[in-house]
This record gives structure tokens, C-alpha cells and sequence, in this order.
């Protein structure tokens, strides 16, 4: 799972350019290829005010999208405007982006299933409502039956 920004502000971009991304900026740096360390370093030289958790987590963060979210991998994201979940599939790597405006590295996903917030279950909802901007869900299979995807797409 993928937050599309503060209050889903990159939901409808994300879909209709077929894209996510994250805001740190890593001053176009290749984080697909460094470590988990070599963007710990970077970041907390970059952020020396910060607390060890504030890092720990904001590096895990970065580290999950660069890394964990391999192409093939099954994302999902929530557009809080239109109440709608949308699925799909990262197709392209993680890139900087050349001239950032808020969104500072990208991958390609190609985006096939969408479903309303509605249909899902209150397990369900709480299992996709986690507070940080990328996270593992586990079952996604579950959580729409296929009657949905049919009235939806």
C-alpha cells in the first residue's frame, strides 16, 4: 500500500501517468542502488535535527520503495476524493525525478483493477488505514471478491 501524498493530493496524476512515487529528496541520488546504511547516512546528514526513530522510520520508508516494491509486485493505492482503491502492478524501477516537484523518485505501474471503499469490510478498511506512506498488506485477494471488480471496471 502507497499513500498518494497528504489527503491523496497525487491520486488522479498517479493514475492517469501510470506512476507512483515518494517525496524524499535523496538529491537525485540512485537510492535503488544503495543499502539500507548507505540511505540511513544520507538521510540523517541531510536531517542531523531529527530524532533515531524519525530517521529509522523515514528510512525504512525509502528503502521499501526502492527496494521491497519489486517490479511485478502488487500495489495498492487509495483515492480519498473519489473513495475509490486502485490495484495494479509495478512495471518500471525505481527513478529520480529529473525536476521535482514534491514527488522525487517514480515507478511505473500499470494500474488494471479498481474498487469503491465502500464494498470492503470494517476489517478490511482497517487493514488498508495504516498511518505510514508505504506499508505491507497482507491478502489483498481477499478483501475484494470478484463480483466488485466486475461492477467497478
Amino acid at each position: 500500500m502507497i499513500r498518494a501524498g497528504r489527503g491523496g493530493t497525487f491520486a488522479t496524476d498517479w493514475v492517469e501517468n501510470n506512476i507512483i512515487g515518494i517525496g524524499w529528496d535523496f538529491n537525485g541520488l540512485d537510492i535503488a542502488n544503495m543499502d539500507r546504511d548507505q540511505i540511513r547516512a544520507v538521510y540523517a546528514a541531510a536531517h542531523p535535527a531529527e530524532s533515531k526513530q524519525k530517521v529509522a522510520t523515514s528510512v525504512g520508508q525509502v528503502f521499501r520503495f526502492a527496494h521491497s516494491m519489486e517490479q511485478g509486485s502488487t500495489v495498492v493505492m487509495y483515492d480519498p476524493a473519489e473513495r475509490l482503491y486502485h490495484i495494479g502492478v509495478i512495471s518500471g524501477p525505481c527513478s529520480p525525478v529529473p525536476e521535482p516537484e514534491g514527488i522525487t523518485y517514480t515507478r511505473a505501474v500499470t494500474w488494471n483493477k479498481t474498487a469503491p471503499r465502500d464494498v470492503l469490510s470494517q476489517s478490511s478498511k482497517n487493514s488498508l488505514g495504516g498511518i505510514q506512506t508505504i506499508f505491507a498488506i497482507s491478502a489483498i485477494s481477499n478483501m475484494f471478491d470478484e463480483d466488485i471488480w466486475n461492477t467497478v471496471n
